[in-house]
């Protein structure tokens, strides 16, 4: 029997809690751009609660697959270069113990809640000039097929 998880759409925030991701979002209807988040991450954006610091953080490896199975549904892919994602996933992780949620390496929080949601990882990529210039997200963990071999 299946359990229900949480979900948050990368263009927009939404959450969803349910026994799989939405398809298309209610919110932005953005398609295929849902992540599994964990109960931690979920309960802070919902509800602004304190950080339960070391409860629920996961491994690169879990991440890791959460990360490859969101790019499954998309039209970029994970950076071959596993090195870099390993490396790119663990400050990821490190801003997660320390300040609460999984905001991307590459830029810097600044404080105000609302606008460091645009920072959680995986961000929506697609509109910024990393991604139209360069075919790669911001910190180079998803990028274009067209443009990196595999």
């Amino acid at each position: 029997m299946s359990k229900k998880q949480y979900f948050r759409c990368s263009v927009c925030g939404d959450f969803h809690y349910g026994l799989r991701m939405p398809t298309i979002c209610p919110t932005c209807a953005s398609q295929n751009s849902y992540i599994l988040v964990n109960e931690q991450e979920a309960d802070i954006v919902l509800f602004e609660k304190q950080c339960r610091r070391g409860k629920n953080e996961w491994r690169v490896e879990e991440f890791l697959g959460v990360l490859r199975e969101f790019a499954s549904h998309n039209d970029f892919i994970l950076n071959p270069d596993l090195e870099h994602v390993a490396f790119t996933i663990e400050g990821i992780l490190r801003n997660e113990r320390a300040k609460g949620l999984k905001y991307c390496p590459c830029r810097v929080p600044s404080g105000n809640f609302e606008a460091d949601l645009d920072l959680l990882c995986p961000c929506n990529f697609k509109i910024q000039e990393t991604w139209i210039d360069q075919g790669r997200c911001w910190c180079g963990l998803f990028v274009d097929p067209q443009r990196y071999s595999k």
